[in-house]
């Protein structure tokens, strides 16, 4: 376990005969595998919650194909669905662009809004006149 850890192989030991040297370095070898510990199971934190995003949009975009499928739905309408899901995944990541912008003044959030969100801008026709 304490070799994973970069902690050693012994070359450099406590002395032998000092208990506090060898209490303090054996303290000091469970707060690296501690340490370790928090940050692998932070990593794998991290990427489950991105494995579990990843799972949810595909289950919804599989539902969608098998709604149009069973329901014989228009092809238009079931590209419609599916863009409608592909950009609502893309939304679901860019929560954290959201909360930092909704921090910055009101002509710096329409700049950076204009900068990040371009391509989403030009796909809603309605504010096409707007531009």
């Amino acid at each position: 376990m304490f070799t994973i850890t970069s902690i050693g192989y012994g070359d450099v030991t406590p002395d032998h005969g000092d208990q506090v040297e060898i209490a303090a370095t054996t303290g000091l070898m469970m707060l690296g595998g501690i340490i370790w510990a928090v940050v692998v199971a932070s990593t794998v934190s991290v990427a489950q919650e991105i494995i579990s995003q990843d799972s949810a949009f595909r289950q919804s975009m599989d539902d969608v194909h098998r709604i149009v499928a069973l329901q014989g739905i228009n092809p238009l309408l079931a590209l419609r669905m599916k863009e409608y899901f592909e950009k609502w995944h893309e939304l679901q990541g860019a929560k954290g662009t959201r909360k930092l912008v909704s921090q910055m003044s009101p002509d710096l959030q329409a700049r950076v809004v204009e900068e990040v969100y371009a391509d989403w801008l030009e796909d809603v026709n309605w504010l096409q006149p707007m531009s």
